[in-house]
């Protein structure tokens, strides 16, 4: 059997990454083909011949190289450098295990995501995008005044929100910033497309599950001097009144590489403190 073709990428904003980078080559050698190296997150991955790349820093650089891959559908293994690490299979500590059991002996398994589309139709007549997201895209205000958003499925006026903004999220991101709207957690084989109203005047106005093949259009109506669009907290927009974004799922999903070992319910049990029933008096 040949060897594993792995490119390694790093995220230049995490402290330690740079020396991790040279050690986990160092530690790969023999083991592995390290077809190149990205130490600042840059390269355009779709050009990257490789059987796996591994990236060192937090969910967010997962994230950017989600959208990075553009269709490429080689396998990303996360080596958690950030904080919460939802994404990142593996932790700093574990440079050794991703050298060893995960490259060496090709003990890991592929999680296939689904990814949404996020196209902007200016009211000027401008077109911009589309722009894939792994997590979400979201409609909100950036300055202290609420926005008003209606909310459009299929061509079909479900409503209209007032609040803080609208989340239209994936399974991936239903456990970011849609579950901290109230949204609920989606497991990541199911393909699904989460919308959460964000702060939302009316009671009403509840998250909602739609199936991967409606077609969401979210259209700005006014109340906010400064809306904006935001796709997987990275790639933003300026918004007016009469924008409209239309998301849609991606034709293109990504696939997360994780530990053979390491389940969905384990991730939430320990990135989440998920801890079971409390203790009971007397018990």
């Amino acid at each position: 059997m040949s060897a594993l073709r792995v490119f390694l990428v790093g995220d230049e904003g995490r402290p330690r990454v740079s020396r991790a980078l040279k050690r986990l080559g160092h530690l790969l050698e023999g083991r592995a083909d390290v077809v190149g190296v990205d130490p600042f997150g840059a390269d355009d991955l779709g050009e990257i011949e490789a059987d796996l790349i591994i990236v060192l820093g937090g969910d967010g650089a997962i994230l950017a190289a989600s959208r990075r891959l553009g269709p490429r559908e080689t396998p990303v293994l996360g080596v958690n450098f950030g904080k919460l690490g939802f994404l990142a299979a593996l932790r700093a500590r574990e440079l050794e295990r991703a050298a060893d059991e995960i490259v060496g002996e090709r003990k890991y398994r592929v999680s296939r995501r689904m990814t949404l589309e996020a196209t902007l139709y200016r009211a000027s007549g401008e077109i911009e995008g589309p722009v894939r997201g792994l997590n979400d895209a979201v409609v909100e205000r950036w300055d202290a005044r609420t926005i008003a958003v209606e909310f459009v499925v299929d061509g079909e006026v479900a409503t209209t929100y007032r609040g803080d903004g609208v989340i239209v999220a994936t399974p991936t991101g239903s456990t970011a910033h849609s579950l901290a709207a109230g949204g609920p957690i989606v497991e990541p084989g199911v393909e699904a497309l989460v919308v959460s109203p964000i702060c939302a005047h009316s009671v009403a106005n509840r998250p909602l599950v739609l199936s991967p093949d409606q077609v969401v259009t979210l259209r700005v109506k006014g109340g906010s001097l400064r809306p904006g669009l935001a796709v997987d907290g990275q790639v933003l927009f300026d918004l007016a009144a009469g924008d409209e974004i239309q998301v849609r799922r991606s034709a293109h999903p990504f696939h997360l590489a994780m530990p053979a070992d390491r389940t969905f319910f384990e991730v939430l049990r320990t990135r989440l403190q998920w801890g079971g029933q409390p203790r009971y008096e007397g018990a």
